[in-house]
């Protein structure tokens, strides 16, 4: 009887004490759970929401532009901009919100079409935020933080500061000087196109003329494709003639990129 009543105190103790350890099991898995899993789904899930909404972005902009190259009525084309343009003002303060939860998983990529679009619906404080964020970005392509300076001078000529703008510039071409790559003279002429229609539109012949000469410094270097040398080239013809047809090309051009510019039909 006794061995029988030990018997029973031993169950009873040692299912006591596995009662005890699957509680503190169980409670660690729900720590677990409640503190590193839930937040991990968590955070995938603002992932893919923020991805869906740069991809509406891109969607929308990618419509309108369609329209626009095949010649759609203006009166159509600007019934669909009004349309849009609340989506995508919608999209910019979501993926606003969505960023504060995911600061470290947000690329230069994406915050670059998110800046290019508050840009083009005149949102210069969402703009501000998307670009001076993608520019802190250290673990990047050094291409892809040229990119985003590049960006970052733009926001800042339509801004009206021009001189952080050309220092932006600078820091996009500095980023990108030292790589000794086939084709980066490509890039390093884009940079310089770009920063060539700011000056002309601005209206600052010196520093045009010298940029102009930097472009075809850039572009007619041996390491760059033929294609990408004539892309380039034609991108910037047509962006001059809009300028000149809209009245805001008060410069004239140096010789040689007159010459360079006439040469490629």
């Amino acid at each position: 009887m006794s061995s029988e009543r030990s018997l029973f105190g031993y169950v009873k103790e040692y299912g006591s004490f596995l009662a005890l350890m699957i509680g503190i099991f169980l409670s660690v898995v729900s720590i677990f759970d409640i503190f590193w899993k839930k937040p991990g789904e968590s955070r995938i899930q603002t992932i893919s929401e923020f991805n869906k909404v740069i991809s509406s972005v891109a969607n929308l902009r990618q419509g309108l532009v369609q329209m626009h190259v095949q010649g759609a009525d203006p009166a159509l084309l600007q019934a669909a901009t009004s349309m849009v343009l609340p989506q995508i003002l919608a999209n910019l303060h979501t993926a606003e919100i969505l960023m504060s939860d995911i600061e470290n998983d947000v690329g230069i990529p994406q915050l670059i079409v998110l800046t290019s679009e508050a840009m083009t619906v005149y949102n210069w404080d969402s703009a501000e935020l998307f670009i001076q964020k993608a520019v802190k970005i250290d673990k990047a392509p050094l291409s892809l933080k040229s990119e985003a300076k590049r960006y970052r001078a733009r926001l800042f000529f339509v801004t009206g500061r021009f001189q952080d703008a050309r220092k932006s510039y600078e820091d996009a071409i500095n980023s990108i000087r030292n790589i000794d790559a086939f084709g980066i003279s490509g890039a390093r002429a884009f940079i310089m196109a770009d920063w060539i229609i700011a000056e002309l539109s601005l209206g600052d012949c010196s520093i045009a003329s010298e940029r102009s000469r930097e472009f075809i410094e850039y572009v007619n270097n041996p390491k760059i494709l033929k294609i990408q040398r004539r892309g380039m080239i034609l991108t910037l013809k047509s962006q001059i003639a809009e300028l000149a047809s809209t009245n805001q090309q008060r410069c004239t051009l140096v010789p040689d990129l007159e010459n360079l510019l006439q040469g490629v039909s």
